[in-house]
């Protein structure tokens, strides 16, 4: 009589482990599900302040750049035409997420300024640069499914999505240059427009109401920023902290418009020839 309801009891704790087995793992689906989030469009680039002093000085700089989810290789060159004129090149290759994961954003970024810069006394400078660049994009969209037989996450795609933007910017800068320590100020308005939006039906629901909402209307950013370049008069390391600000309305849900990536921190070399170095 004792051994029959020993049986009973050992089964019932297997038929209650099962069933607690499973809910756990519900659980952990349906966290996944409602912890998934949406991905970013727009990743800000370095800011180009070259602080020109006088006629046909050169600028070559190369950074890596970091931002809440984003990594970056840039490169910018800057020439000064004139004693006053000055024209900009910039590009960007952006990287976010995970290509093991399928979930991932791939990105390449070039644009073009033209600019008026004027010296004040022996170290200031102001200027100002306006451009006009653009931007495509590759992401790719996953879930994840525990696999209880090996015990780890298997990825699945659920689409892509490409876009292209064009945009145009109005970038004013006034800083302190001398011939170990560069300090600047500045501040670009971005007005961009996404020309080309395409893609898969299965992308997350988030990702597709806010591509929709980038392709009804054009889009407004503010990124302030400081630069701060420490070395040689020819050589210098250059660090440069910006701050994107989306600046239009924002009556719908909140999410929509949290596809701007906030911070983009650089640091890497600053290479400078000017001919008033020769004149010591």
């Amino acid at each position: 009589m004792g051994y029959f309801p020993s049986v009973g009891i050992t089964r019932r704790s297997h038929i209650f482990k099962f069933s607690f087995m499973k809910k756990i793992s519900l659980l952990l689906s349906l966290s996944l599900i409602l912890s998934s989030c949406h991905q970013l469009y727009y990743v800000s680039s370095i800011q180009n302040v070259p602080m020109f002093r006088e006629k046909n000085e050169f600028n070559l700089a190369g950074s890596y750049a970091v931002g809440d989810e984003s990594e970056s290789g840039e490169l910018q060159t800057a020439y000064s035409i004139t004693n006053h004129l000055g024209i900009t090149a910039n590009f960007m290759k952006t990287k976010i997420g995970s290509y093991a994961e399928k979930d991932y954003v791939s990105g390449i970024n070039y644009d073009f300024g033209v600019g008026y810069f004027r010296p004040i006394g022996s170290k200031a400078v102001f200027e100002v640069y306006s451009g006009y660049g653009r931007n495509r994009q590759h992401h790719g969209y996953s879930h994840s499914e525990y696999n209880s037989s090996t015990g780890t996450y298997e990825y699945f795609s659920d689409g892509d999505a490409y876009l292209k933007y064009r945009r145009i910017y109005l970038q004013p800068a006034f800083g302190l240059v001398t011939d170990h320590f560069d300090v600047v100020g500045s501040v670009r308005l971005n007005h961009l427009w996404y020309t080309y939006i395409n893609y898969d039906v299965g992308v997350n629901p988030e990702d597709i109401v806010i591509m929709d909402m980038l392709d009804d209307k054009a889009q407004f950013i503010l990124e302030p920023a400081i630069t701060l370049r420490t070395g040689w008069r020819y050589f210098k390391v250059q660090f440069q902290a910006s701050y994107a600000e989306y600046l239009n309305d924002t009556d719908d849900e909140d999410y929509i418009y949290d596809f701007v990536e906030g911070p983009h921190i650089s640091c890497g070399f600053y290479l400078t020839l000017s001919h008033r170095w020769k004149k010591f």
